[in-house]
C-alpha cells in the first residue's frame, strides 16, 4: 500500500508567490508522496470576494497555504477549516516548492522583507504566527 500524498497549494503571479493573496488569481496545487511532487495542476481564482476565494482554496489546497501577505481574519477563516497557512513568503514558485517539498517552511530565507526582523517575530505575525525556523540560510 502506497503512502497518501500530502496536498498544499502556493498562490502564483508570474512565476512568484503571489505578494498578496487577496487579490491573487493563480493557485497551483500539488500532491507530495515520498519527497517528490507526484501531480501539480493550477486553477484560476475568478472572484473579488474574500471568502469566496478562501473558501475555494480551502475545497483545492488540501492540508497547506503557501503565500504571499494575507489579511488576518482571512486567514483566521482559512485556519478555522483546518488548513495551515503559511504567510508571508516570497520567493520563485518552483523554490518555494522545492523548500515545501523539503519541509523548510517556514524559514527566514523565504520571508517577505521586513518579515523576519526580531521585532516581526516578537509580535508572532509571520507565516502562520510563530517564529520561522532558521534553516540555516540567509537571504541572498
Amino acid at each position: 500500500m502506497s503512502p497518501t500524498p500530502t496536498r498544499f497549494a502556493v498562490t502564483m503571479w508570474q512565476g512568484r508567490v503571489a505578494p498578496v493573496f487577496d487579490v491573487c488569481r493563480q493557485l497551483l496545487v500539488l500532491d507530495v508522496c515520498d519527497g517528490a511532487v507526484v501531480a501539480s495542476t493550477s486553477h484560476g481564482i475568478e472572484t473579488d470576494e474574500p471568502l469566496i476565494r478562501a473558501s475555494r482554496v480551502v475545497a483545492l489546497c488540501g492540508s497547506t497555504l503557501v503565500c504571499g501577505a494575507i489579511s488576518e481574519p482571512v486567514a483566521q477563516w482559512i485556519r478555522a477549516r483546518g488548513v495551515r497557512v503559511l504567510g508571508f513568503v516570497a520567493g520563485e514558485v518552483d523554490e518555494i516548492v522545492e523548500a515545501c517539498v523539503k519541509g523548510e517552511l517556514p524559514c527566514a530565507r523565504y520571508a517577505m522583507p521586513g518579515c523576519a526582523s526580531p521585532r516581526r517575530r516578537r509580535m508572532r505575525r509571520c507565516g502562520e504566527q510563530e517564529s520561522h525556523r532558521e534553516c540555516g540560510r540567509g537571504r541572498k
